[in-house]
């Protein structure tokens, strides 16, 4: 029973881990909804 509880611990992690760092990579740098194609009016001088 341990060895079962001990697999099902790493699959979680594992899996966490995984889509933390997917979310990392394609939710923030990659997102084509964060990208802005003109300067905001506060911004212009």
């Amino acid at each position: 029973m341990k060895k079962v509880k001990a697999q099902l611990f790493v699959l979680v992690v594992s899996a966490l881990l995984f889509l933390a760092n997917a979310t990392a990579v394609f939710g923030a740098s990659c997102a084509f909804s964060s990208y802005q194609t003109e300067v905001p009016e506060t911004l212009r001088k």
